[in-house]
């Protein structure tokens, strides 16, 4: 009986740890995606633009 209330209360603090653990991590992947996907769009346009006016340049050289 000992032994079992033992067992059980080791099983909760390590549950209550991984429990934690997890919440940890999806707040850091969260908060990593909500501040960081902002700026990879902004990259991706902007070396979307980049290409997009060095086509246009190119495109422009050929006609003269």
């Amino acid at each position: 009986m000992l032994v079992d209330q033992e067992i059980e209360k080791r099983w909760g603090q390590t549950r209550l740890r991984v429990f934690s653990v997890d919440c940890t991590l999806l707040l850091v992947w969260f908060w990593g995606i909500f501040l960081f996907h902002p700026l990879s769009v902004v990259l991706w346009r902007l070396s979307f633009l980049e290409m997009n006016s060095m086509w246009s340049l190119s495109a422009v050289d050929q006609l003269f």
